[in-house]
């Protein structure tokens, strides 16, 4: 799958631009001040089509002159990161929409205040009206507070730092510079985190400044008048100086052209699965060519592989277990084939984790800022998919609508479309009157539909790109075996490339009842489909049957072969590893 071209409007267009930038600790989001934000077409060059910085409001009013109909903001923070999970973010939107873009950083933050004193040759300042108190982080300035005559002010809001990497200047009332020597009492502070909220931090800073003197007004000179000669004198005719020959210039050697480097292999396509909203069960309805599709796609261990449904939702991620990883695998897959007479594994195999769980995953601890990136990318898609969801169920409502008029059909289009927060005329309408106002949402919805589902493969192709470089750095994550342990989950089977369907065991917190029916299943390779439905994990595997032949012990799966069905999840864990993640705190849905 590749990302589509930009829509372009007929001819380049100025669009007025408003970003809202806010910080968000999980209970109250307050503007930021100091961001730099830029605005980019998402598919060009990446040069900024229009930049500013905010101010105390958390807002900057830009001007985008672009044909394209959407774009992306990048916000950056340009001082120190502190407890900020990333200092960047990237949003897309719709150039056209009449709402303001909002940006969101997340992390805890604390405020500042406090009074400034000044003195002038020995005298105290008594009044600061003009003066401002400059935040720097960092080194970069990143709040520009006003002082009020009695030299108190208050800030707005700051990520937390534990270390001192704030530090505050002034800038001068009118009448006044800065002294060449300073008080020495104005070091550089820390913003900790608050034990139940934003933190508030008050600090005092003394200033020496120097009154202006005025610059005396010089005395124009007067200009003397000429006086003019009478007998004027010829000015003589210059001789004319000859052109000198060119002096060859010899041809530079042709410089050689390098050699390309070619372009490293693209990321694995996207799936898609057809119709099904949840991850488990596209799988385990999964086609005869969607299997093959998807074993070629995770051919090569380490690659991620998003699956997706027809509406453009993504349901999960998939990738192949590394070699390293696939002797603890077999492992754990013998307690259960035990119960499972005449099936043996004939090789590696696949796993997969839908979204909520991969969040879940990263959010249990974050150490490093490329969990933090997964985790909020996770986060995005989500958040996509449920956008993607709601609009698509207003469309068919409206579809229901238009086909039958109906009291009924027009209260369930009206609530869908409600749903959505969109404000359209057909809201106010009646059943009878709403025809033409239904037509119209219709297309805008579809057009909405469109602009999301383009963003949601932008998300897709960072999602993936995420996963595979956290493939590249973490094998082994140990917090999803624990989570399993104290688990209650009902794992559905099946078995392709036969598609049957073998039934469904229980698992209750490391006791296992019943058994796979194994009986419709035919000799021959396949592969066992393991769908942890309440665990959002499903393993698919390449396995043996051959009748007549116990693969391990023969025997039903009994409460004796609970710790090893254990074991089996635990190897999935090892299995999963390679593509999740840990981060410290949860975050806000």
């Amino acid at each position: 799958m590749t990302v589509p071209a930009a829509a372009h409007a007929d001819s380049s267009a100025t669009h007025p631009v408003r970003v809202v930038v806010r910080i968000d600790d999980g209970t109250s989001p307050a503007p930021l001040a100091g961001v730099e934000v830029a605005v980019r077409d998402p598919y060009g060059d990446g040069r900024a089509l229009a930049a500013g910085t905010t101010g105390a409001d958390g807002t900057v009013l830009l001007e985008v002159e672009s044909d394209a109909t959407q774009a992306v903001v990048d916000a950056v923070w340009p001082g120190a990161s502190g407890d900020l999970e990333s200092p960047e973010v990237r949003t897309e939107f719709v150039l056209a929409g009449p709402d303001p873009v909002g940006v969101s950083f997340w992390g805890d933050y604390g405020t500042i205040a406090g009074r400034a004193a000044a003195t002038a040759d020995g005298d105290a300042v008594s009044d600061l009206s003009g003066a401002v108190l400059v935040v720097s982080s960092g080194g970069s300035t990143v709040q520009r507070i006003p002082v009020a005559a009695d030299g108190s002010f208050a800030g707005g809001a700051l990520p937390t730092s534990s270390a001192a990497h704030y530090s505050v200047s002034l800038i001068p009332p009118p009448g006044y510079d800065l002294a060449s020597e300073q008080p020495a009492a104005n070091p550089s502070f820390a913003l900790p985190r608050g034990d139940s909220g934003p933190t508030a931090l008050t600090i005092d800073r003394t200033f020496a400044l120097a009154a202006q003197n005025p610059t005396p007004t010089p005395t124009p000179t007067p200009v003397p008048t000429p006086t003019p000669d009478p007998s004027p004198t010829p000015a003589p005719t210059p001789t004319p100086v000859p052109t000198p020959a060119p002096t060859p210039v010899p041809t530079p050697a042709p410089t050689p052209v390098p050699t390309p480097t070619p372009d490293p292999p693209s990321s694995p396509a996207p799936l898609a699965l057809g119709g099904a909203s949840g991850l488990g069960a596209a799988l385990s309805d999964i086609t005869e060519g969607d299997l093959g599709a998807l074993l070629g796609l995770t051919a090569t261990p380490n690659d991620t592989v998003p699956l997706v449904n027809d509406v453009g939702q993504i349901l999960g991620l998939a990738w192949q277990v590394p070699p390293s990883q696939a002797p603890p695998l077999r492992q754990a897959q013998a307690p259960v084939l035990a119960g499972m007479p005449g099936v043996s594994p004939a090789g590696g195999g696949i796993a997969a984790l839908d979204l909520a769980t991969a969040l879940q995953m990263v959010q249990s601890g974050r150490g490093s800022l490329l969990e933090q990136q997964l985790a909020a990318q996770i986060a995005d898609v989500q958040a996509r998919n449920v956008r993607l969801g709601l609009l698509n169920d207003a469309r068919t409502a409206l579809n229901a609508y238009l086909a039958a008029p109906t009291d009924g059909t027009f209260a369930t289009a009206v609530a869908a479309v409600r749903a959505t927060g969109t404000v359209h005329p057909f809201l106010d309408a009646t059943a009878a009157d709403g025809r033409p106002h239904a037509e119209r949402l219709r297309e805008l919805l579809k057009t909405e539909m469109d602009s999301v589902g383009n963003s949601q493969q932008m998300d897709m192709l960072r999602l993936q790109s995420l996963s595979n470089k956290r493939n590249e750095a973490f094998d082994v994550m140990t917090n999803f075996l624990r989570k399993v342990q104290d688990s209650r989950s009902s794992i559905i089977g099946n078995m392709r490339s036969t598609p049957v369907a073998i039934g469904t065991v229980q698992w209750n917190r490391g006791t296992v009842t019943g058994a796979f029916n194994l009986g419709p299943v035919p000799n021959g390779a396949h592969h066992l489909i393991l769908d942890y439905r309440d665990l959002g994990i499903v393993l698919i595997s390449d396995v043996t049957v051959q009748r007549g032949v116990l693969a391990v012990t023969g025997g039903a799966v009994a409460p004796p072969a609970a710790a090893g069905l254990g074991l089996l999840v635990g190897g999935a864990v090892l299995f999963v590893a390679a593509s999740v993640l840990r981060r410290r705190t949860p975050m806000t849905a």
